[in-house]
């Protein structure tokens, strides 16, 4: 069976919109970006008190991102139709067993371990976040509710390397990695208490998410004109709307951004 994203809006429609769930959601990002992004600050003490160069310390970056892309693209067919409230509350103890481990990691190994896992929950959390938003507010008002949980993404990325690094140099690494602990659980109980069940309606205003990906793998300006009339040929991939989904053609008369044409002196 093909895995489906289900774009049922019910829930939003049918009453007030649950904006304590998005502002649950925001405090979540907040923590998953400070938990992504407070090793930068702080690979001197890492590497020291792992006994390994900053290099290796660095790769706990690369690694949480490595995962990051690889579970974003299977989440979907690996939940197939798990409510999504279900899939967010499991994703938060994830990372919060993930700051767990990496802040008590006796070894290099381990530590590694814990920072894979934030990868993991980062794909999963941004792979299907936008589509929970829409299921818990209005049409109207979704770019609002998108902007409020990126207003949680924008924060931490501004002060968590600063902050990991005055906590760090009060207190330890280690405590600064542990302190998004407590606030990600604080996000897992509104959370519960405020996100509404998230089923996944079968067949109902979906879209199937690998063919997509299959005839259309990439978003990008410069490709288009080159990318587009290749899906065109391709069987399977001319239906309307198929490429328009990732790919966008320039209206007529404009120029594609990165393009060089002929100049007014006759030079290309």
């Amino acid at each position: 069976m093909n895995p489906t994203i289900s774009t049922d809006r019910s829930g939003a429609s049918q009453g007030a919109a649950a904006w304590s769930g998005v502002l649950a959601l925001a405090l979540g990002a907040f923590a998953l970006i400070a938990s992504e992004f407070m090793p930068v600050s702080l690979l001197t003490p890492i590497a020291a008190d792992l006994h390994v160069s900053e290099g290796q310390a660095g790769q706990a970056i690369s690694i949480s991102g490595a995962f990051a892309v690889l579970t974003s693209l299977f989440v979907s067919a690996l939940a197939g139709r798990l409510d999504r409230k279900i899939l967010l509350l499991g994703l938060t103890v994830l990372m919060m067993v993930s700051g767990t481990i990496v802040a008590f990691a006796p070894n290099h190994v381990v530590f590694m371990l814990g920072r894979a896992l934030i990868g993991v929950v980062i794909g999963g959390f941004w792979s299907m976040s936008a589509a929970v938003v829409m299921r818990l507010v209005p049409e109207q008002q979704v770019s609002r509710a998108m902007a409020i949980v990126n207003g949680g993404n924008a924060l931490a990325t501004v002060i968590a390397a600063p902050l990991g690094s005055y906590i760090a140099a009060l207190v330890g690494w280690r405590w600064a990695f542990f302190c998004v602990v407590p606030v990600t659980a604080i996000a897992l109980g509104w959370k519960l208490l405020s996100l509404p069940s998230m089923a996944v309606a079968p067949g109902a205003g979906s879209f199937n998410v690998a063919r997509v990906a299959e005839c259309a793998p990439l978003s990008c300006r410069s490709a288009d004109t080159t990318i587009r009339p290749a899906l065109g040929a391709r069987p399977g991939c001319a239906r309307p709307g198929r490429s328009a989904a990732v790919l966008r053609e320039p209206p007529a008369g404009r120029p594609i951004a990165g393009a060089r044409g002929p100049d007014p002196g006759g030079r290309r």
